[in-house]
């Protein structure tokens, strides 16, 4: 499918279109620093005409050295000279899995520090989603496999199975909504994804979903399914593809073990956009 990001010649079909890919060139590098740079150098309100501006100026020195410097590179606190270590280490220094994690940690830690009354809440969670959206940007621009969601960097799907991800992490019904979150982070493990435990969390959320909706703390999917009235034939389809996860030993358990066949990261993927995709169905046939 193609993208408002897709150049003229991938479009018409001139050149073949790009794959994702899981690496990081330099030009991405510096795309992600100068998000970073902008996120991090953006004018804070007080700061104009207030005579309090310096109280900002202070705040953010404190994060630098004591959050950045100390906390998230493990440097001595006091050896921080100044702001200037973290070209380098964004943009040459740090492997670009690194990366990633500074972004996830400032997502996580530094909007906080606006967090002292209502007008610095509101303003830091304008910033957060600020530094998001231009770093999902360059990402898609660079054809790069991850994007960030809740904070996140996850693993891009295409188009139409994203949606219904977002859709399935996005329902009235926060334990379906963990437990699809939790198999996005198990795929999202770079070069080693835990695809058992990502099978087992999206069966979970499907399970989840059958207790909420049968009001039965032991429903499964297959006492959700005949509430369903489905045609047999599709209730019989989804019961068999259950089956392999739920058996006495089977993935869905704790008792899983390696004299098992290992499911791969398509298998996975397969597991969690289908498991996505019926939690959705459900709960369009449950509407409030």
């Amino acid at each position: 499918m193609s993208n408002e990001h897709e150049p003229f010649s991938e479009r018409e079909g001139i050149v073949p279109r790009k794959d994702y890919r899981f690496d990081v060139d330099q030009g991405t590098r510096n795309a992600i620093y100068n998000q970073i740079r902008e996120f991090l150098d953006w004018p804070d309100p007080r700061d104009w005409n207030d005579p309090d501006g310096h109280l900002y100026v202070e705040a953010w020195h404190f994060v630098y050295q004591h959050h950045f410097w100390a906390e998230f590179c493990s440097e001595p606190v006091d050896a921080y000279k100044d702001s200037n270590f973290l070209r380098p280490m964004l943009i040459s220094d740090a492997p670009w899995w690194r990366i990633f994690e500074f972004v996830e940690y400032i997502l996580d830690r530094c909007t906080s520090i606006y967090e002292w009354d209502e007008l610095g809440d509101i303003y830091s969670k304008e910033r957060a989603s600020s530094l998001t959206y231009g770093i999902n940007n360059v990402l898609e621009r660079s054809r790069i496999a991850y994007k960030i969601s809740d904070k996140k960097f996850v693993p891009r799907f295409p188009e139409l199975e994203q949606r219904e991800v977002e859709r399935a992490c996005n329902t009235r019904f926060e334990g379906a909504n963990q437990h699809i979150k939790k198999a996005q982070d198990c795929l999202a493990i770079y070069k080693n994804p835990d695809c058992v435990g990502a099978i087992r969390e999206s069966i979970h959320a499907v399970e989840s979903i059958a207790k909420e909706i049968t009001g039965d703390s032991k429903a499964t999917l297959g006492k959700l399914t005949e509430r369903l009235n489905l045609h047999p034939a599709f209730q019989d389809g989804l019961n068999n593809l259950y089956g392999f996860t739920s058996d006495a030993s089977g993935i869905r358990h704790a008792s899983y073990s390696d004299k098992h066949p290992k499911p791969d990261q398509n298998t996975a993927r397969f597991m969690l956009v289908l498991c996505s995709s019926f939690v959705n169905y459900i709960i369009s046939q449950h509407p409030e």
